[in-house]
């Protein structure tokens, strides 16, 4: 996805729909998510439990990821789970 004078575009240049971006911008914010180490690792359970493990530990997680994670009944994996989980421990 590109931004170009606040329109959302798809690779190939064609609007992309409103739900579209902003499930791209959802993920795009866990993935950051799961790429911060500050939070510890995040292989072998899910977002929201590497969430509220780094909360028990005073690492001060973003809230706006434990609100998104809340917000959405996703069972997708896709949100539910790091981008870590296609790889075997």
């Amino acid at each position: 996805m590109y931004i170009l004078n606040e329109l959302s575009v798809n690779v190939f240049g064609e609007p992309e729909s409103d739900s579209e971006a902003v499930r791209e911008d959802e993920l795009h914010k866990l993935r950051q998510f799961d790429l911060d180490w500050r939070f510890g690792p995040c292989t072998g359970i899910s977002r929201l439990q590497r969430w509220e493990r780094a909360k028990l530990h005073g690492l001060d997680p973003p809230e706006e990821i434990r609100e998104l994670l809340l917000l959405q009944t996703h069972t997708d994996p896709e949100y539910t789970l790091s981008l870590w989980r296609e790889y075997p421990l």
